[in-house]
C-alpha cells in the first residue's frame, strides 16, 4: 500500500481521474434538473438516458481500436480539454434554456467519456507492478464510487439550497482543469504498442482474440446478459418507491447512497478476497446476491426494511467491478487491453437501453410485483448457469500473462 502511494504516476491518474468522475455525476444531475425545470416528462428523461448511454454502443469498440496505438495520458489529457472546451461553450450558449441543446450536450460528454475510462483501465498494468495491481484497481473503483455518491449528493443540495446551474457547472470546469494538470503530470514513456494500425483491422482482430481466448468469451457473454438484466433496477426501485410503498421519488437518493455504501466496502474488501476465491464464486454469487436483494422489494413494502439488502447488493457489485476488471487485465494479452475495456464500457452502456425499454412496458402490464419476480428469477438463472459454466474452468492467476 506504501509503495502504491509512492507511485506518483499511479497517484496522478487517480486524481485525474477522481475529479472526472464527480464532474461526470455533477453535470448528469445537472441535466436532469433542466430537463424536469423544461419538460418533466417521461419521455424526455427516457430520451436523456438514450443519449448519455448511445455513444458508448455506437463508438467504444471502434475508440477501443483507435486509442490502442496511441499514447494513453495524452489521449486523456486531450479528451479532457475537448471537454472544457464543450463545457464552457455550452454555458455560454444559453443550453440550459434549450432542451435539444441539453440532449447534444449530454451525447458529447458521454462520448468524450469513451475516450477516458478505457485509457485508465488500460494505464494502470503500465504503472503499477502486478503485484500491487488488484489494490490499484480497488482504489479505482472505489474512487469511482465514492465520487458518484459525492456528486449526486453534492448537486442535490446545491440545486435545493438554489445555488444557479451556471454556478455548478463553473464549478465542473475547475474540477476539469484539476484533472487536466494531474493526468498532464503522468510520465510520458507509458505506451501501448499496437500491432496493427488499421481500424477496422483492429475491432476484427478483438474480436476474434476474445473467440480463441474460451474463458474470457464466456465471461463476457455471461457478463453482457447478466447486465441486461440488472441495469434497469434503477427504473424498478423508483416504481417500487412511488407504486408499492407510496413514498415520494427522490427517496431513490437515500437508496443510491446505501448502495454506493455497500460498493465502497465491496471494493476495499475485493483485494483481500480475488486470490483467495475461485472463479465461479467471482461471477456467481454477486448475481446470487443481487437476486436477493430485488426480491426484497417483493417481500417489503416499507422500503426502509429494504435497505440492508440494498447495501449487500452494492457489496456484491463493488466486489465484483475490482475482481473483473483484474481479471481482464490478469487473463488478457496487454496489447488488447484499450479494445477489452472499450468492449467493456459498450456493454456496460448498450445493454440498459433494451432493459430499460422492455422493464417500462412490462412494468405498466404486468404490474411492479410480477416485475420484481421475473428479474429476481433470471438474476437467480444466470447465477446458477455462470456457476456451472465455470464450475471446471481452470484460472491460474500466476500464469496468465504469458497468454
Amino acid at each position: 500500500m506504501r509503495n502504491l502511494i509512492k507511485n506518483k504516476n499511479y497517484m496522478y491518474l487517480l486524481y485525474g481521474y477522481t475529479f472526472s468522475v464527480l464532474v461526470d455525476a455533477i453535470i448528469f444531475m445537472t441535466c436532469l434538473k433542466v430537463v424536469e425545470e423544461l419538460s418533466n416528462d417521461t419521455g424526455s428523461y427516457t430520451f436523456l438516458y438514450m443519449m448519455h448511454y448511445l455513444p458508448a454502443v455506437i463508438f467504444s469498440l471502434w475508440i477501443g481500436a483507435w486509442i490502442n496505438s496511441k499514447r494513453l495520458e495524452k489521449v486523456m489529457s486531450i479528451s479532457l480539454i475537448v471537454r472544457i472546451t464543450v463545457l464552457l461553450a455550452f454555458v455560454f450558449a444559453k443550453g440550459l434554456n434549450n432542451l435539444h441543446f441539453v440532449y447534444a450536450f449530454i451525447f458529447i460528454e458521454s462520448f468524450i467519456s469513451v475516450f477516458f475510462l478505457p485509457s485508465t483501465d488500460t494505464m494502470i498494468p503500465k504503472i503499477v507492478h502486478k503485484e500491487q495491481r488488484l489494490i490499484a484497481n480497488g482504489f479505482i473503483k472505489l474512487m469511482y464510487v465514492l465520487m458518484q455518491g459525492i456528486g449526486f449528493g453534492t448537486s442535490t443540495i446545491l440545486i435545493k439550497i438554489n445555488i444557479s446551474l451556471v454556478a455548478i457547472l463553473s464549478i465542473c470546469v475547475i474540477a476539469l482543469l484539476v484533472a487536466l494538470v494531474s493526468i498532464h503530470k503522468i510520465n510520458e514513456q507509458y505506451k501501448i504498442e499496437a500491432q496493427n494500425q488499421n481500424v477496422v483491422k483492429e475491432m476484427f482482430d478483438t474480436l476474434h482474440y476474445l473467440r480463441k481466448n474460451k474463458l474470457s468469451y464466456k465471461i463476457f457473454i455471461l457478463f453482457a446478459i447478466a447486465w441486461l438484466i440488472a441495469s434497469s433496477i434503477d427504473l424498478i426501485v423508483i416504481s417500487y418507491l412511488t407504486n408499492v410503498s407510496k413514498v415520494s421519488s427522490e427517496n431513490f437518493g437515500v437508496v443510491s447512497i446505501i448502495v454506493f455504501m455497500g460498493m465502497i466496502v465491496g471494493s476495499l474488501f475485493s483485494s483481500h478476497i480475488y486470490e483467495r476465491i475461485d472463479i465461479k464464486y467471482i461471477f456467481s454469487f454477486p448475481l446470487l446476491i443481487y437476486s436477493i436483494t430485488v426480491l426484497s422489494m417483493y417481500f417489503f413494502h416499507q422500503w426502509i426494511y429494504t435497505l440492508p439488502f440494498f447495501f449487500l447488493g452494492g457489496l456484491s457489485l463493488g466486489f465484483f467491478e475490482v475482481c473483473f476488471t483484474t481479471f481482464l487485465q490478469d487473463y488478457n494479452d496487454e496489447k488488447y487491453y484499450t479494445r477489452i475495456f472499450s468492449l467493456q464500457n459498450m456493454i456496460l452502456s448498450s445493454m440498459p437501453l433494451p432493459g430499460l425499454l422492455f422493464l417500462g412496458v412490462f412494468i405498466e402490464w404486468a404490474g411492479i410485483q410480477l416485475t420484481l419476480i421475473m428479474v429476481s428469477s433470471l438474476l437467480l438463472a444466470v447465477s446458477i448457469c455462470a456457476y456451472l459454466i465455470l464450475y471446471n474452468q481452470p484460472f491460474d492467476k500466476e500464469i496468465q500473462d504469458g497468454i
